[in-house]
């Protein structure tokens, strides 16, 4: 049985603050798109192996591998669905996929389709491996969507008598009304003072996606009062109450840009783009589902695969831009 919660809409996004047309690649698949359709679809006895959805021995691909899995990882699923020993469950939620444990997938995949599943049952357990207790951010968004989980063992097959599996959308395109649901979660104690801090996002102790001239670009944002921060040193609040302190946030892709999720609304956003040949604006549309101003620069890398390319920040760019700002 599935209830659909909201039907396919078209969403036009409007461009960034400092867009131009020169820069049309990097965006032009952004600006109009369509969003796939919510629901939730209930299973009676669905079984749960490891992050594999199946039901009966039918692998339910549509809400478990939101991106591709190999033949071997499947196949090796299929086997453990078989041998494994039996844990059985009365209901539950599923909402993973085999990337659900990061940072900004957590927030901007995971917990819209908490939302969206505790839309048809508010008082259904989410279905968690056992690993999972290990991420503070995990343990705090779950009490903020005030939502309790059941862990699992995944060694063992769950069988659940009625699981509820929200659907997935396409990766980073999110719909605005439910990310906004999440950053509300997360604002029942912000502070009403106007946020003063200008934080630059360092990715320097990443093992990718690294900015080459990180000194100079140290330099100049300290000159202009920006303050270097590294989001591996901070607890999960700690972001949070940074976030809640800050008028413009700077970083390059990566993680740590998801907690503009924090940020007052209307705050500024810069992003440190690679010249890379394929798109992912997953961080300009969060900002503009999130009604922040967006901006960014594009920069030389040493790989067109934005996933993979270290960048040479262009300072001058970027000095002018934050002079025309502020």
């Amino acid at each position: 049985m599935k209830t659909i919660l909201k039907n396919e809409f078209r969403l036009l996004r409007t461009y960034p603050a400092n867009y131009s047309a020169t820069d049309s690649q990097h965006f032009m698949e952004d600006f109009d798109v369509n969003i796939k359709e919510n629901h939730v679809r209930i299973y009676k006895k669905a079984s749960i192996v490891q992050l594999y959805l199946f039901n009966g021995l039918c692998l339910q691909k549509e809400y478990c591998l939101t991106r591709k899995a190999s033949s071997n990882k499947k196949l090796k699923a299929y086997i453990k669905c078989l041998i494994f020993k039996k844990r059985k469950i009365n209901e539950g939620l599923w909402v993973l996929d085999q990337w659900s444990s990061g940072y900004f997938h957590w927030f901007t995949e995971v917990l819209p389709r908490i939302i969206s599943g505790k839309e048809i049952n508010k008082d259904v357990k989410v279905l968690l491996p056992l690993h999972f207790k290990q991420y503070d951010f995990v343990l705090e968004s779950l009490r903020a969507l005030k939502t309790e989980a059941a862990f699992y063992d995944i060694n063992r097959k769950i069988v659940v008598n009625k699981l509820f599996a929200p659907s997935h959308l396409k990766p980073a395109q999110f719909d605005p009304e439910y990310i906004l649901q999440v950053r509300d979660a997360f604002h029942s104690n912000i502070s009403k003072d106007s946020p003063q801090k200008k934080i630059y996002i360092s990715r320097i102790k990443a093992n990718r996606r690294k900015i080459l001239n990180e000194d100079e670009l140290n330099n100049m944002l300290s000159a202009l009062g920006f303050i270097t921060v590294y989001m591996e040193e901070l607890s999960f609040s700690n972001q949070k109450d940074l976030m809640n302190e800050t008028k413009i946030l700077i970083s390059n892709h990566g993680a740590g840009l998801t907690n503009m999720l924090f940020m007052k609304e209307g705050s500024l956003v810069i992003e440190l783009k690679a010249d890379a040949l394929d798109i992912n604006n997953c961080f300009f549309n969060l900002a503009k589902a999130l009604n922040h101003q967006y901006y960014y620069t594009i920069n030389p890398g040493d790989s067109k695969e934005i996933q993979k390319a270290n960048i040479n920040v262009d300072l001058i760019k970027l000095q002018g831009l934050l002079t025309a700002i502020y």
